[in-house]
């Protein structure tokens, strides 16, 4: 998502969930990213990955006696998949506690990430963008050509149950990859990630893992660099409430603020710690931010969820 207004820009940072063995290389810039063979795979229960069509798309033609048509790009090319969220609190995240995946990045400039990632002699990019949920079979009584632009398009869709995950995804062709199960890409972007824990009790976590639950309340809170002040705030539960939002500001500072869908305060509570360069504004384009600080004092962000 990208928004414009005569004094700012606002970009939308994403969520990547992560094991914790696996996250320290990623805050360090190695970018792992994953065959789409591999989430074809059936019974891989360490992942739960068991979309065993991911990547394709078919048409089924309405005149008898013709064979249906299937999209699938990894016929001639690996292909690799890099997938993350807009929302930590989406259908994402109970996939990351069936996972065990607790530890997630903050994505903060997803752009430059991905482009030193395309920069990769071993990669070719191809598309990014929100995943599209919709069924995978279609039925046309038009002849079918299988172009590169309805090959990309097969990549981002997603059967419906999914929706509420709202993947977003960046896919590459592989180059001379041999049919790889993944790559790990080296980039020179430490900086533009944030770690972000998140507690939530084990009550509610076993709830949500057989989605049963509900989130009631979240709390996030923001700790700066070189100080034990962070700045809190505490509000009734929304999916999009607290999605992180990146301005750059008139004074040419890189900013981030986080949602609060209801606008308005009450209910909250919210208090800037000292730190927070606005603690909290409005923009017609993106509705209100509160928490809003300068990127680079950010050390890491909390979410507690109940």
């Amino acid at each position: 998502m990208s928004n414009n207004t005569q004094e700012r820009e606002f970009t939308q940072p994403l969520f990547k969930f992560l094991e914790e063995q696996y996250f320290e290389s990623f805050m360090r810039g190695y970018i792992h990213i994953s065959n789409v063979l591999r989430f074809r795979k059936e019974s891989n229960s360490e992942d739960l990955i068991d979309d065993i069509r991911e990547g394709e798309q078919t048409f089924h033609r309405g005149i008898r006696g013709f064979p249906p048509v299937i999209v699938d790009r990894t016929k001639r090319n690996d292909v690799f998949i890099f997938c993350a969220t807009k929302s930590i609190l989406s259908d994402s995240l109970r996939w990351a506690i069936n996972s065990k995946r607790l530890t997630c990045c903050l994505i903060v400039s997803p752009r430059k990430v991905f482009d030193e990632v395309s920069s990769s002699k071993e990669l070719k990019f191809i598309r990014r963008g929100d995943c599209n949920y919709r069924c995978r079979d279609a039925v046309t009584f038009l002849p079918i050509t299988v172009d590169e632009e309805l090959e990309k398009r097969s990549l981002f869709i997603k059967p419906l149950k999914y929706k509420d995950q709202l993947e977003h995804r960046v896919c590459w062709d592989g180059l001379s990859t041999n049919g790889a199960e993944g790559l790990t890409i080296r980039t020179n972007s430490p900086s533009k990630l944030i770690r972000v824990d998140l507690e939530i009790p084990e009550v509610l976590k076993s709830q949500l893992q057989y989605g049963i639950g509900k989130i009631e309340s979240v709390k996030i809170t923001v700790h700066f660099v070189g100080t034990h002040r962070c700045a809190v705030a505490h509000m009734p539960y929304d999916q999009d409430l607290f999605t992180p939002i990146v301005y750059n500001d008139t004074d040419g500072s890189e900013n981030i603020g986080f949602r609060n869908p209801c606008m308005t305060l009450v209910n909250s509570h919210i208090d800037g710690g000292g730190v927070a360069k606005l603690g909290c504004m409005t923009d017609p384009q993106i509705g209100m931010l509160v928490l809003c600080c300068e990127v680079n004092k950010i050390s890491r962000i909390e979410y507690l969820i109940t």
